[in-house]
C-alpha cells in the first residue's frame, strides 16, 4: 500500500527536528605565525620591551555571536633596556614565551567570502628567559585582550585569517608585581578551515 504524502511530510519533518539530525555550529580553525611586542613594567626601573616571532593555532565556533581564542609558542628574539637594544640569543641560553587566550566576539558576514570578527576574552602569558651567567627572567601573567580578525574564503573551506590583538597584563604570578606586562600587542597571519555553511 502506497505511503500517503502527508506521512511522508510528517516523518520527514520530524526527522530534521530530531537531535542527531541538527545542523552543528560551524567553527573555524587556523595556524599561522605572526609578531610579538612585549613591554613590561619594572617597578626598580626602567620598562623593558621584547620582540620575537611566534606560532599560533586559532579558533572560532558559531554563527554570529562567536567563542573564539588562541594558543601560541615563540621565541623572543631582542630586547630594549633603559634605551639600549641587545639580541636576546647572545645573552640567554633559553628564550620561550607562551601564550593562551580565550573569549567571546561577535561575527559579520560582509560577504559570501569576506568576514570580520570582533572580541575580547581573558589572557595568560608565560616568558622565560634563562642563562647560568645572567639574572633570569621569568614572567607569568594575567589579563584581558581585545582582538580583531579578518577572515577570507579563498578555495572552498579554506581561509586566510589575519589577527590584530592588543592585552593588558597586570596580575603577576612570579614576581608580586614588580615585572608585569604592560603592554602586549601581536599581529598574526594563518590559513585556515572553516566547518559548516556561511551565514
Amino acid at each position: 500500500m502506497p505511503i500517503p504524502k502527508t506521512l511522508l511530510v510528517a516523518l520527514t519533518a520530524m526527522w530534521l527536528r530530531a537531535p542527531g539530525a541538527e545542523a552543528k555550529e560551524p567553527s573555524e580553525h587556523a595556524l599561522g605565525v605572526g609578531y610579538t611586542y612585549d613591554n613590561l613594567w619594572v617597578a626598580s626601573g626602567p620598562p623593558l620591551a621584547f620582540h620575537g616571532l611566534d606560532f599560533s593555532y586559532g579558533f572560532e565556533v558559531g554563527h554570529a555571536v562567536v567563542a573564539l581564542g588562541a594558543l601560541s609558542a615563540g621565541l623572543p628574539l631582542a630586547g630594549r633596556d633603559d634605551g639600549a637594544s641587545f639580541s636576546l640569543r647572545e645573552i640567554y641560553d633559553i628564550t620561550f614565551d607562551a601564550d593562551l587566550w580565550a573569549g567571546a566576539g561577535y561575527r559579520w558576514q560582509l560577504t559570501e567570502r569576506l568576514a570580520v570578527v570582533a572580541g575580547g576574552g581573558v589572557h595568560l602569558r608565560y616568558l622565560d628567559l634563562n642563562a647560568p651567567e645572567v639574572q633570569a627572567i621569568e614572567h607569568l601573567a594575567f589579563g584581558v585582550v581585545a582582538v580583531g580578525r579578518v577572515s577570507w574564503a579563498f578555495r572552498g573551506g579554506w581561509t586566510l585569517q589575519g589577527e590584530a590583538l592588543l592585552g593588558l597584563d597586570p596580575a603577576d604570578f612570579v614576581h608580586g608585581g614588580d615585572l608585569r606586562v604592560g603592554l602586549l600587542l601581536r599581529p598574526s597571519i594563518r590559513v585556515g578551515y572553516r566547518f559548516g555553511g556561511v551565514r
